[in-house]
């Protein structure tokens, strides 16, 4: 995979985790943000699964908002939240 070059690549990604948490969780993507996310999993998933998530949402954010000299990998984001994800749904 290419790097990430436009702010729609990053877009897209949290746009999936949201997606993704939106369905596990029965809430409304509209208005759902990590805050939201934390609160409904605080005692499901582990403290550590949750910081990985805010990172690379973090991560998304920069990359839609901020003008960055480090180039983001797509491939290396992606394959970061796929391991999430699978992590976080075997506690859910």
């Amino acid at each position: 995979m290419g790097k990430i070059k436009s702010s729609n690549d990053f877009q897209s990604v949290e746009k999936s985790i949201y997606a993704y948490f939106s369905t596990q969780l029965g809430i409304s993507e509209v208005g759902l943000d990590s805050r939201i996310i934390r609160t409904k999993l605080l005692d499901v998933v582990d403290s550590n699964s949750m910081q990985v998530l805010e990172v690379i949402l973090a991560k998304c954010g920069l990359g839609q908002y901020a003008k960055s000299t480090k180039e983001i990998l797509a491939s290396q984001l992606a394959d970061e939240t796929i391991k999430l994800i699978v992590k976080i749904d075997k506690q859910l």
